[in-house]
């Protein structure tokens, strides 16, 4: 099992923002009054702290923007090896950074070179076809990138796995964001034609038999939660539920408790349950699995997190199997029919999506 990528920036904040994050008004707030219990306390600096990551996490982006735009200058203006250095070094930077929009015009002005290395215009025809999602041209993208890869199928193949698999899900995500499942099985397709490696063909096969869930009946879940009751999701038809895969030793998941803490109170009252499906036990170089669930139940209770827990196990209790989850987080909206009916979505688009589930009108629409 493994984890989003993540990059913890407190350390980094700690040295980089010093006390001009942490010091003056964020003290001073509660200077006169203090604070009335623990918990007060550490939610207003949990909140302080989510603001000055999302800071320091926007400084960054803005940084590397501009490194990839003036890669992108400087190999406009250079011949050669070199020249393929800097396109090269801005293409991957845009992929590993997730700011293909930085790159498109290098890569656009690549893909019309006469001539080229053949493995660098793959990777070019990868950013330009994100960058072009990125925009709302869904149809192009798609378009762009299978007719690319029909033209030119070893070219693409010679990619490493990472890159493949990066540029494949950062155009997923963001179809997936969307709602545009039509599209992000065009794109499952793409990467599953022709003779992909094992590893490619594994990987899309799987997202493309999760899109392939929605609308469908939810797998069954029947459990005991961490403190001895049984939860069926058989249950709670008749209700929206999400179900929500996570582990206390995941980043991402730890960094989306407080938008579900807030979905969880204000829409519990309408219907609205979260049954969360810990995989704690898929720990590498876990050595005592009777260990876990006393551990995630203080967890659980330090977090305030009320909803119910259950815990992954073997055979009919492997429910990471049965939702074809390998990685965390991984969220699964499902409607009061007990049918799927979205998946990976996360902040403001997944409360649009609970509201619309439960009946309630979306303001922004």
């Amino acid at each position: 099992m493994r984890a989003r990528p993540f990059v913890p920036t407190l350390g980094a904040l700690s040295v980089i923002l010093g006390s001009a994050c942490f010091g003056g008004a964020v003290d001073g707030e509660k200077d006169e009054k203090g604070f009335s219990s623990r918990r007060e306390l550490n939610a207003h600096y949990d909140q302080a702290t989510r603001e000055a990551e999302a800071s320091f996490q926007k400084q960054l982006a803005d940084i590397e923007r501009r490194r990839i735009a003036d890669l992108a200058d400087l190999a406009t203006r250079q011949e050669g090896d070199k020249a393929d250095d800097a396109y090269r070094q801005a293409f991957y930077r845009a992929v590993s950074g997730d700011q293909y929009e930085a790159a498109e015009k290098a890569a656009e002005a690549y893909l019309k070179k006469d001539k080229g290395d053949s493995d660098l215009k793959a990777l070019a025809a990868f950013v330009n076809a994100v960058a072009e999602a990125d925009r709302g041209e869904v149809d192009r993208a798609v378009d762009d990138l299978r007719s690319f890869l029909k033209r030119n199928p070893e070219q693409a193949q010679r990619l490493s796995q990472s890159t493949i698999f990066s540029v494949g899900e950062a155009l997923l995500q963001r179809l997936i964001r969307r709602e545009k499942y039509d599209d992000a099985r065009k794109v499952c397709e793409v990467f599953l034609q022709g003779d992909p490696d094992p590893a490619v063909r594994q990987h899309f096969q799987s997202r493309q038999d999760r899109l392939g869930m929605l609308g469908k009946p939810a797998p069954a879940i029947a459990a005991q939660d961490v403190d001895g009751e049984t939860i069926r999701l058989e249950d709670l038809k008749g209700k929206v539920v999400l179900v929500d895969f996570w582990a206390s030793w995941c980043p991402p998941c730890l960094a989306a408790i407080p938008d579900l803490k807030s979905l969880y109170s204000q829409y519990h009252d309408r219907g609205f349950e979260i049954v969360g499906v810990n995989v704690d036990n898929a720990r590498e170089g876990l050595k005592d699995p009777k260990q876990v669930r006393p551990l995630v139940r203080n967890f659980l209770v330090d977090a305030g997190i009320r909803w119910p827990n259950v815990l992954n196990g073997q055979g009919d209790q492997d429910f990471t199997k049965a939702y074809g989850v390998d990685v965390i987080p991984a969220a699964f909206l499902v409607d009061r029919d007990g049918k799927i009916i979205q998946f990976e979505q996360g902040g403001e688009e997944l409360e649009k999506a609970v509201k619309r589930a439960i009946g309630e009108k979306d303001e922004g629409k």
